[in-house]
């Protein structure tokens, strides 16, 4: 480039040469890795708008906010100067939402209530979204996203948008050089959820129609890795996403509440030619690990008096049933035959256990307790030797129930 060389002014930027430092006007790349990149052009004064795709530090008016006191109270906010949110305990005023740093934690005018500010996510846009129909959850999103195979630049063909749950974690997949197509036969739904997309700055990622795929298709053929349906009669729609798919193949899932469903599905998949067919259920079960205390029996332990060279008094008990029980180092210093490891490796907790309650003089003095073992039929005449704490893992009582079957297929390469 050949340059008019001018005292205290820079080369403007552009596509042809390089320039050190960034300045007004200049367009710039920033990204967070590979799957989050965004063009800006440099405007003194002005910040990048927040969306889902790339981080911001603070608040802003017109962002969209996540608000909660733990995952069970979650809200989406607009960020509106002057305006008001009302949460359990008090009101908190938008104004005291500018300017802070997402992560921060905003207490109401009387000082009784507090939120946490989150920048959005497609996992926490799941939880707050408003819902218009029946919606996916992470657990069974994430097994689509894994099944189907998404990455950075596929093309997914959607059908039944709904509320936009599932819609947002596959945009976030396939961002920034992916494309979504959904529709949804509902009009009023297809209004929100474009709207929705625009708000959020997803508009140049997916493309949003009001059209019954079953009769009419996707509106697109030969350019999808991954097809994706929600609907009633997913049987009817199968050979769209057929069309849809690419000549090198692809995935397909249908998501159905009913086991009459999935077999109607996979009888059509099969005479579509689609191999590789698969069922899963996904059932979310939380396990409560808590500290327990846990009341040891008398077992009736008794000293052994004679021992082999191998061993010394402190480290072998030989319990009621005539097991040996190793209970110090003696394994690990490689003093325990291996014949006798099996019997260590059953015994050794509740040995350890079992010591540690004993009393020492017993154990010193070589005593040995006569007719120790109890009566394991009359709970009231059981002696404890003592108790121990130790962390307990128990599944809760109440597990969430059946969603739905996701049926997975692979249409392999074929020629038209």
């Amino acid at each position: 480039q050949a340059v008019q060389v001018t005292s205290g002014k820079r080369t403007k930027m552009n596509f042809k040469c390089y320039c050190k430092t960034v300045a007004e006007g200049d367009t710039v790349i920033i990204c967070r890795g590979l799957s989050q990149v965004q063009a800006v052009q440099v405007t003194s004064g002005k910040r990048t708008k927040m969306n889902f795709k790339c981080y911001c530090k603070t608040v802003a008016e017109g962002d969209t906010v996540i608000i909660c006191r733990g995952l069970s109270q979650v809200q989406a906010v607009q960020v509106t100067s002057g305006g008001v949110i009302q949460v359990q305990g008090g009101a908190i005023k938008i104004d005291d939402l500018l300017g802070k740093q997402y992560g921060s934690k905003v207490y109401s005018s009387n000082g009784k209530a507090w939120v946490l500010i989150m920048h959005p996510t497609s996992e926490w846009w799941t939880q707050a979204l408003p819902h218009r129909t029946q919606i996916l959850y992470s657990t069974d999103i994430s097994i689509i996203t894994m099944q189907l195979e998404l990455r950075v630049g596929s093309v997914v063909c959607e059908c039944g948008t709904g509320s936009g749950s599932l819609s947002h974690a596959i945009i976030r997949t396939i961002a920034p050089t992916g494309h979504l197509y959904t529709c949804d036969f509902h009009e009023q739904r297809v209004k929100l959820s474009r709207e929705e997309f625009r708000v959020h700055g997803l508009s140049d990622l997916v493309t949003i129609d009001c059209r019954d795929v079953c009769k009419d298709g996707f509106g697109v053929e030969g350019v999808a890795h991954a097809v994706f349906l929600d609907i009633p009669r997913p049987w009817d729609a199968i050979e769209a996403g057929k069309r849809s798919l690419r000549a090198s193949g692809g995935r397909l899932c249908c998501f159905s509440p009913c086991i009459e469903q999935v077999q109607q599905t996979c009888l059509k998949l099969e005479q579509l030619g689609f191999c590789e067919i698969e069922v899963m259920e996904c059932i979310h079960r939380p396990i409560n690990v808590r500290q327990s205390v846990i009341k040891t029996a008398n077992l009736g332990l008794k000293h052994k008096q004679t021992l082999s060279s191998n061993y010394t008094a402190d480290e072998v008990i030989t319990t009621a049933s005539g097991h040996e029980t190793v209970l110090t180092s003696a394994a690990d210093e490689g003093r325990v035959d291996d014949d006798k490891m099996d019997t260590a490796s059953v015994d050794m907790a509740m040995g350890k256990m079992m010591k540690q309650e004993v009393s020492e003089n017993v154990i010193s003095q070589g005593s040995v307790v006569q007719n120790a073992t109890p009566d394991m039929t009359n709970t009231s005449s059981l002696s404890y030797a003592g108790s121990v704490t130790m962390t307990t893992a128990k599944p809760t009582g109440n597990v969430t129930g059946h969603t739905g079957y996701l049926t997975f297929a692979t249409l392999p390469p074929y020629t038209s």
